[in-house]
């Protein structure tokens, strides 16, 4: 099985305001490595947690993406960027189509679009905004690890097709701490992350899954462990995981970027 790429990104408003320390490091990463990127894809697959679903994965099948700006509170040039790639309809079904082959509870929609969990990554990652777009939701109240499953399949896809895997999240999103006075994010939360990386750094996904609760808990990943499982699913036992950056904005949310290859 051989996808094209294989990414965690961060994703949120942050990447567009000016003001953020960080920011410009964070775009320039994942402008770096789009640029790695050779020819053009079929599609980028993006498993966003801003795309939330109960009782099965959804899959945009849309011939077009249609922006959403599902956030609010932020001043106009947040709302001033445009990114409108096209989708691909056919990849989108076929994924679906062999998802329920393998027993996933997967459907195929047009009820949504290209969410700011998704575009504020790829904008970057894929500026000239021609590269095909399929989101994946996650899924909340049922089991992440059927993620693994997905990643194989979209993994299995990627040998007749150019294919890349996008996860995007924050492995530290503690939005209720947002611009909190302390200036400090909580130390378990810290060691959630840190504790990731090292399981990430030994090619070593169960120890990601064996986190103790207290740090998963004072981390609050974003999306929860299904984007880590979907990666894993594609990446397989045998992968290298380079951290590409890793700063901390708000005093409460991670920017780590990771390529696994």
């Amino acid at each position: 099985m051989a996808l094209e790429g294989i990414l965690y990104v961060p994703n949120g408003p942050m990447l567009i305001d000016p003001s953020l320390e960080g920011r410009d490091q964070s775009r320039a990463v994942l402008r770096e490595r789009g640029k790695k990127f050779s020819g053009g894809l079929d599609a980028v697959f993006v498993v966003t947690p801003h795309f939330s679903t109960r009782g099965g994965i959804a899959v945009i099948s849309t011939g077009k993406m249609r922006q959403i700006f599902d956030f609010q509170g932020f001043p106009p040039e947040f709302y001033e960027v445009r990114y409108e790639p096209p989708g691909n309809p056919v990849l989108a079904k076929e994924l679906v189509s062999l998802g329920r082959s393998r027993g996933l509870p997967m459907e195929e929609t047009e009820q949504w679009g290209l969410d700011h969990g998704a575009w504020t990554s790829l904008v970057h990652l894929f500026p000239g905004a021609d590269t095909p777009v399929v989101p994946i939701s996650v899924m909340s109240g049922g089991d992440p690890a059927i993620y693994q499953e997905l990643g194989r399949v979209i993994a299995e896809l990627g040998d007749k097709r150019k294919i890349a895997l996008v996860s995007t999240g924050s492995l530290i999103h503690r939005l209720d701490l947002f611009q909190n006075p302390s200036g400090k994010i909580p130390e378990d939360a810290v060691e959630y992350l840190n504790l990731v990386l090292k399981s990430l750094g030994n090619s070593d996904w169960k120890a990601v899954w064996n986190i103790p609760e207290k740090y998963y808990r004072a981390a609050a990943p974003e999306g929860g462990l299904a984007p880590l499982m979907a990666l894993a699913g594609a990446a397989g036992d045998k992968f290298r995981a380079e951290v590409l950056y890793s700063g901390k904005i708000y005093n409460s949310v991670s920017m780590t970027t990771i390529d696994f290859r």
